[in-house]
């Protein structure tokens, strides 16, 4: 499932998860599907979405949806899925591990603002993050949260770690109270942005990515 762990994101998904009878569908038939999916989903949410609505927006029978997944959390996994790789391939690769001292942080905060940019340029990513932490309160979804949340943790304790032997983070508490408190951070400003994302005009998104890192740093860096 995971590519490496240093290597990318925090979540690097297998591309054959999802049926290779989807996978063989024409893309643009696909791309529909998935959008019209993201905008129901990112909208009313895992429990409030009608897959009915989906597949009158996307000009699709119900028995063609069965035929490429087994039901409504099978659609959410695939979207989510598809929606990470291609989130990955629009950003590109950060390595925790080729950080020095010196760049710690200015490549943390430049990673960032990578991924603000990104919602600015693809709203696709905007309904994703709207979506993403869903997972954590479906039963149906239990499973892939479960998986998908302790991939982020380890890879935020790689990251963590690596700071704390260039000396850019704190080794005053334990490791996984570090991690807990670096992700709890992470959702909390995930979520502010997406609901206010339309009201974030460009000017201020840069300042916004400054801020947003200066509270990890605040958070984390050595009080001495």
């Amino acid at each position: 499932m995971v590519r490496t762990v240093g290597s990318n994101l925090p979540v690097r998904y297998n591309q054959a998860m999802s049926r290779p009878r989807f996978e063989n569908l024409d893309p643009s038939k696909q791309r529909l599907l998935m959008d019209a999916a993201a905008a129901e989903f990112g909208t009313r949410g895992f429990e409030g979405a009608s897959l009915n609505r989906i597949l009158e927006v996307a000009g699709i029978s119900k028995s063609s949806l069965y035929y490429y997944f087994d039901d409504k959390a099978d659609l959410f996994r695939t979207l989510l899925e598809k929606s990470l790789l291609k989130m990955q391939d629009e950003i590109g690769p950060f390595d925790p591990l080729d950080l020095d001292r010196s760049s710690f942080w200015p490549e943390c905060e430049r990673f960032y603002g990578k991924c603000v940019d990104m919602l600015g340029r693809d709203e696709w990513f905007v309904r994703l993050g709207r979506m993403f932490y869903q997972f954590q309160n479906s039963q149906s979804l239990a499973e892939s949260a479960e998986e998908m949340f302790s991939i982020a943790r380890q890879w935020a304790k790689v990251l963590l770690e690596h700071g704390q032997a260039l000396g850019q983070v704190r080794t005053d508490l334990p490791i996984d109270l570090l991690v807990t408190c670096t992700l709890g951070l992470a959702q909390a400003l995930d979520e502010w942005v997406f609901l206010n994302w339309e009201k974030i005009e460009g000017k201020d998104r840069k300042e916004m990515t400054s801020s947003h890192i200066g509270m990890f740093r605040r958070l984390l860096y050595p009080e001495n």
